[in-house]
């Protein structure tokens, strides 16, 4: 996928926005492949926790919320819809505003 120069900028925003004492450290993203042909990305940061996902070129800052299984990752988009993000093990289910949600798995 074309997203690692992308990724090599979002984490230099990210540890350039941190103070050194609180230096934030990200992981190497993960790459999915849906169902349905779509690809994106998701890379993670420890604190504050939260996931990096890169869809169609286009980043989002997505926040945990604790579900009964495993996290699930949202962040509104500029036109107030929804982006959500769930994975466990090597499954993920991905949604973006009006489209249905997607099966997922790592690639």
């Amino acid at each position: 996928m074309k997203h690692r120069s992308f990724w090599a900028l979002i984490g230099l925003s990210v540890l350039l926005a941190t103070p050194a004492a609180q230096a934030t450290r990200m992981t190497d993203p993960y790459y999915f492949r849906c169902d349905d042909g779509a690809e994106f990305s998701v890379a993670y940061v420890a604190e504050p926790v939260i996931a990096w996902l890169t869809y169609e070129d286009k980043a989002y800052e997505l926040k945990p919320e604790r579900t009964a299984s495993g996290t699930r990752y949202v962040a509104v988009d500029a036109e107030g819809g929804e982006v959500s993000f769930w994975n466990k093990g090597e499954e993920a289910l991905f949604e973006m505003p009006g489209q249905p949600l997607r099966k997922c798995r790592r690639v």
